[in-house]
C-alpha cells in the first residue's frame, strides 16, 4: 500500500494550522453579532456596581449621572453619540422615550440622579425641554470646545464649574508612551482647568499618576467619568472613587442606564472565554482540520498493489468462551473467505461451561482445516490467543472474536500489506452488526469516525496506534515472540505496543470489514467502555513514549485523557454562565457553538459516509451523539482519577469479574 511522505503530512498540519488561524479570527465577527443581538441588560441586573454607587453617593461628594439611555443612536447606531446624529434628526418622542426610561431604570435602582450627562456631549435642542419637565436645572457648563450646558438636579443648582471640561486620557486604557505621557502633563497645566474628563475604561496606573500632578499643580477639584455601564466596570469604579476621596475632589460619575454586553464578570470573564477559545482551537479545531484534510487526501491516494503469486498460508485464530449461540455463525464465515491460498482455522476454546466446545467438535470432525483447541479452564483471551499462535503452522496469523462476523473478502485483502517486509500487523474495520437501537447507532457512529478518519491517518504513514481484537492479522512469527499478556486489561493496545516496540510497522485495510455486536443496554456498554479506556491508559502509562516513531498520536491519547475535564467544563460552561449572567449568555454560546457543532458534525459525517454501507439516516443522530461524548468525557474523568488514585475499576470480561489497577 502506497504511504504519504513526511513532507505531504507536513502540507496537511500547515494547511490545518492555517484553517485554525482564519477559524480564530472568529470572533472579530461573532462578537459584534452578538452584541447587536443580545437583549439590553439594565443596571437592574448590576447589583454589585449598584450597590457601590449607592453607597459613594450617601457618602457625598459623588455625584451620580444619567448617560443617556444605553448610548447607542436609534437612527444609525453609532456609539459615538445617542441624542443628536448627523445623519437626521431625532422625533421629540423617541427623545423623550430615550431619556425617560433612563431616569426610570434609576429610581428601579434607588439611585439619586444628579445630572444629566449627553453621550458624546452633542444633544438635540429637544432634550432641554424634556429634561425640564423633569425638573432638571440648566446650568452653564464651559467646555474646551466652547459654553454648553448640563442639566443639574435642583439640589446641584449652585454648584458651578470655572475653568473649561477637557479629557486628556483618551484610550489610556492599554497604557501610553512617555511621550503623550508628558505631553497631557504640559496640556493640563497650560489649560489650567478644575475640571478633568475621563472613561471608565482609562483609569489605570498611568491615569492615577496623571490625576495627582493635574490636583496638585492645576487646582483640580473635580473628576468626571464617563461611560460607567456593567459590572465589568466595578474594580475601576471602587478604585476611583477611593482615589477621588483620598485626594477631596468631587467625583461625576455618567453612568449608562442600559447596555448590550455580554460579559459581567470583567476582566474574569474575558480571560474566560479568550483562554477557552484558544484551547478550543488548539485541541479541538487544529486536530480536526489536520485529520480530516490528511484522510481525505489519502482516500484518493491510497492504492493497493497486488502480487499475483503472493498467497501465503494463514491461521485464522478465534478464542471462545461461553460463545454458543454465535460459534457456529463465526466459523461458518471463517470457513466462507475467498482467499485464493491455504487457510487453517484454529478454535481455543477457553474452559467454556455451555454447548461452545461440542458446536466446534462437529465443525473439526467434517472439516479438515478446522482444529479445535481445548484450555483445562478459563484462562482469558490472552491465554487463549497464545495457545493458538502456539500451533499456528500459516505465515500470517488473522485472530477475530468469536461475536464478530468476518466479511468473505477480510483475508484476501489484509494479506498483500504484507508485502511490504517492514509491516508486522494490519488492523481491519470493525463495524457494528446489531445497528437497531439509539445506543448502538451512537456506538456505530463513533467507530466509523475514529477507523476512517484518526486511524486512517495513521496508517497512511503506517503508524497505526491499536489494532483491534476483532480483526487483526500479524505475521505469525512475532506472535510467537511476542505473547500475549494481561497486564493491561486490553490486551490488543498492549500487544500492538509491543510489536511497535521491536520497531514494526502498523498498517490498516479499512475494506476488510468484521462486524461486531455492540452492547444494546446502558450497563454492558458501560462496562466495555470501563474497561477499553482503562485498559489503554494502563497501555500508554506503561508504553510511555517507547515508540519513537508514534510519539504524535501517542500524545493524542494522553491529551484525550487528561484534557477531558476542559471538554467536561466547556459543556457545562452555558450553564455557570447562566447563573453567574443572566439568559444573554445563550446567544454568545450560540453563536459559537454553531462553528464549533458545525465543524463537529461535518467532521463525523465524513466518517460515516467514508464506510461504503452506511445508511444517511445514521447522520440524524448527531444531535444526540453530541450527548453521547458527554457521557464518555465525564466517564473518562472518572477512569483518570480511579487509575490515578490507584483505585481501579470493576468490571466482568469474560468469564471473570476482574479488579484492574
Amino acid at each position: 500500500m502506497e504511504t504519504m511522505t513526511r513532507k505531504q503530512i507536513l502540507v496537511f498540519v500547515i494547511l490545518g494550522i492555517c484553517l485554525t488561524c482564519s477559524i480564530g479570527f472568529f470572533p472579530v465577527f461573532a462578537d459584534d453579532f452578538v452584541k447587536n443581538n443580545l437583549r439590553e441588560s439594565t443596571l437592574r441586573t448590576q447589583n454589585r456596581l449598584v450597590a457601590v454607587l449607592k453607597q459613594a453617593q450617601q457618602s457625598g461628594k459623588v455625584y451620580l449621572g444619567v448617560h443617556g439611555y444605553n448610548h447607542i443612536c436609534p437612527l444609525d447606531g453609532s456609539t459615538a453619540y445617542e441624542l443628536s446624529s448627523p445623519n437626521g434628526n431625532l422625533s421629540y418622542a423617541e427623545i423623550e422615550k430615550r431619556i425617560t426610561a433612563g431616569l426610570k431604570i434609576f429610581d428601579e435602582c434607588d439611585l439619586q440622579v444628579d445630572w444629566y450627562a449627553f453621550p458624546g456631549g452633542e444633544f438635540d435642542e429637544q432634550c432641554l425641554d424634556v429634561l425640564s419637565k423633569n425638573n432638571f436645572l440648566m446650568v452653564p457648563y464651559p467646555m474646551k470646545s466652547g459654553l454648553s450646558i448640563l442639566p443639574v438636579s435642583p439640589q446641584l443648582k449652585n454648584y458651578t464649574f470655572i475653568y473649561p471640561l477637557e479629557e486628556y486620557t483618551w484610550m489610556w486604557r492599554e497604557g501610553v508612551s512617555n511621550e503623550k505621557y508628558q505631553a497631557a502633563l504640559s496640556e493640563v497645566t497650560a489649560d489650567k482647568s478644575n475640571q478633568i474628563l475621563m472613561h471608565i475604561l482609562d483609569f489605570n496606573s498611568q491615569t492615577e499618576a496623571f490625576l495627582e500632578y493635574a490636583i496638585a499643580n492645576c487646582e483640580v477639584s473635580a473628576i468626571r467619568c464617563d461611560d460607567i455601564t456593567t459590572d465589568d466596570d466595578l474594580k475601576n469604579t471602587v478604585d476611583l472613587i477611593a482615589f477621588a476621596r483620598a485626594h477631596h475632589v468631587d467625583l461625576f460619575l455618567a453612568v449608562i442606564p442600559a447596555s448590550k454586553y455580554f460579559s459581567s464578570l470583567g476582566p474574569l470573564m474575558n480571560s474566560f472565554v479568550s483562554i477557552s477559545w484558544v484551547l478550543s482551537l488548539i485541541t479541538f479545531f487544529l486536530p480536526v482540520t489536520v485529520t480530516l484534510l490528511w484522510a481525505v487526501f489519502f482516500k484518493f491516494k491510497r492504492k493497493i498493489r497486488k502480487d499475483d503469486s503472493y498467497y501465503p498460508k494463514v491461521s485464522l485464530i478465534l478464542p471462545a468462551y461461553n460463545e454458543e449461540k454465535i460459534i457456529a455463525n463465526s466459523i461458518k464465515h471463517a470457513l466462507n473467505q475467498n482467499y485464493n491460498g491455504p487457510i487453517e482455522i484454529i478454535i481455543i476454546d477457553d474452559g467454556s461451561t455451555d454447548k461452545t466446545r461440542k458446536i466446534v467438535q462437529e465443525f473439526s470432525e467434517n472439516f479438515s482445516n478446522v482444529t479445535l483447541l481445548c484450555q483445562p479452564c478459563n484462562m482469558g483471551k490472552h491465554e487463549a490467543l497464545n495457545a493458538g499462535f502456539r500451533v499456528a503452522t500459516g505465515e500470517i496469523c488473522v485472530f477475530q472474536d468469536t461475536d464478530s462476523i468476518i466479511a468473505p473478502n477480510l483475508v484476501s485483502l489484509m494479506v498483500p500489506h504484507f508485502e511490504d517486509p517492514k509491516v508486522g500487523m494490519v488492523a481491519g474495520m470493525i463495524v457494528i452488526e446489531n445497528e437497531k437501537n439509539l445506543l448502538t447507532k451512537l456506538q456505530q457512529i463513533e467507530y466509523l469516525y475514529s477507523q476512517n478518519i484518526l486511524r486512517f491517518c495513521q496508517a497512511s504513514h503506517k503508524n497505526v496506534l491499536i489494532c483491534p481484537g476483532a480483526a487483526t492479522a500479524v505475521r505469525t512469527h512475532i506472535a510467537k515472540e511476542i505473547p500475549s499478556t494481561d497486564r493491561t486489561i486490553t490486551e490488543d493496545a498492549d500487544f500492538t505496543f509491543t510489536v511497535w516496540q521491536k520497531g514494526w510497522k502498523i498498517s490498516q485495510e479499512p475494506d476488510a470489514v468484521s462486524f461486531t455486536e455492540a452492547p444494546e443496554k446502558f450497563n454492558p456498554f458501560l462496562d466495555q467502555r470501563k474497561r477499553w479506556l482503562y485498559g489503554v491508559l494502563q497501555t500508554i502509562f506503561l508504553h510511555k513514549w517507547a515508540v519513537k516513531s508514534i510519539k504524535l498520536w501517542v500524545l493524542w491519547a494522553w491529551l484525550g485523557y487528561f484534557m477531558c475535564p476542559l471538554t467536561i467544563l466547556v459543556f457545562l460552561s452555558p450553564i455557570l454562565l447562566y447563573v453567574l449572567i443572566g439568559p444573554s449568555v445563550f446567544l454568545f454560546f450560540l453563536v459559537y457553538s454553531s462553528l464549533t457543532l458545525s465543524t463537529f458534525a461535518v467532521a463525523q459525517s465524513i466518517g460515516v459516509v467514508a464506510y461504503s454501507r452506511t445508511k444517511a439516516k445514521l447522520l440524524l443522530f448527531l444531535p444526540i451523539y453530541v450527548v453521547y461524548q458527554v457521557i464518555l468525557q465525564v466517564l473518562l474523568v472518572y477512569i483518570v482519577f480511579a487509575y490515578l488514585t490507584r483505585k481501579g475499576i470493576y468490571i466482568k470480561y469474560g468469564g471473570k469479574r476482574i479488579h484492574a489497577t
